[in-house]
């Protein structure tokens, strides 16, 4: 893994210690942070209702919780990726330099925090060109932006691609072990992102937990329904 995580880990222990609270807690301060950044998100999209409805689902996630407590890389990953693209979205409807600048200072962050980055930047880059007539304009302060990305993850990524001991023996090591997938997999992937019981929970547990979250979801859905009137609602849903 690259160093972005581990490198402010390193001074933050320091000062916190290597208990558990010490060392957990780094990574729910990124998972606290990452909610405010998201209701940014959705704020500058959609508005300031999505914002606060998109937070408030992500601070009672049961995935997200769980990754805020783990002393790994994941929570910093989410965060520095939601900075990424709030910059993303403010250069391309402000036009102004400094969030150029931004986009380019977390994406950084963000690659140097998990490799799957790199995904992130080329979904970013794809956009920009998709829509290169309606941003055009701004092309050279993109174009400059990729640029830098690309000179600061060199020193980091070079020797890992062309080295003597880079990736070809990574692959070796690594991809060599990897069965191959089956059909099933892209289902057993949503099986284990979204349900709670994946990581062995009692199916008492489960019942109970689907039952009060159905219960005040169709709480919820009737007292939304009964402020806003029966055919302003059913207008509404249609919508």
């Amino acid at each position: 893994q690259p160093p972005g995580y581990y490198i402010p880990f390193h001074f933050w222990v320091q000062i916190f210690f290597l208990s558990e609270t010490g060392t957990r807690s780094f990574s729910t301060l990124a998972g606290v942070a990452s909610i405010f950044i998201l209701y940014l998100v959705g704020k500058e999209l959609v508005g300031r209702e999505v914002g606060l409805l998109s937070a408030f689902l992500m601070s009672i996630s049961e995935f997200q919780i769980y990754y805020s407590q783990t002393a790994r890389f994941y929570s910093l990953f989410e965060f520095t990726t939601l900075l990424s693209f709030l910059f993303f979205i403010l250069s391309l409807r402000r036009k102004q330099y400094l969030y150029f600048i931004l986009n380019g200072a977390a994406s950084i962050f963000m690659i140097y925090s998990n490799v799957f980055g790199l995904f992130v930047l080329a979904a970013q880059n794809l956009f920009f060109f998709l829509y290169w007539k309606k941003y055009k304009e701004m092309a050279v302060a993109w174009l400059a932006c990729q640029a830098l990305i690309v000179l600061a993850m060199a020193p980091y990524f070079y020797p890992l691609l062309f080295g003597a001991s880079g990736m070809e023996d990574a692959a070796v090591l690594n991809i060599g072990n990897i069965p191959p997938p089956s059909l099933l997999h892209p289902f057993y992937a949503m099986y284990r992102f979204l349900l709670p019981f994946r990581r062995e929970s009692g199916w008492d547990l489960v019942f109970v937990s689907y039952a009060i979250a159905g219960t005040l979801l169709l709480a919820g859905t009737w007292f939304y329904a009964s402020r806003q009137g029966k055919s302003s609602w059913i207008d509404s849903v249609r919508g």
